[in-house]
């Protein structure tokens, strides 16, 4: 079994969600499986929560900072 780590993986989708308003939840999981370094669709009943959550963070990192920098 997956150490419980669900909450601080679905705080970062919420993070993702709040920093992508127009992208739909079906895109942000395609998106995020892609930033974990799953290529093929059928990786999806096989990553990790943990690879998930770094990639979620990173995601929410490197786009927090692209829309905080002055225009």
């Amino acid at each position: 079994m997956n150490q419980p780590i669900s909450d601080p993986l679905l705080d970062a989708i919420l993070r993702l969600r709040q920093l992508f308003p127009g992208m739909r939840f079906g895109q942000l999981v395609a998106n995020l499986m892609t930033a974990a370094g799953c290529a093929e669709t059928d990786s999806i009943w096989d990553v990790e929560d943990e690879r998930l959550l770094a990639a979620a963070q990173r995601l929410a990192a490197r786009n927090n900072e692209r829309r905080t920098l002055p225009a």
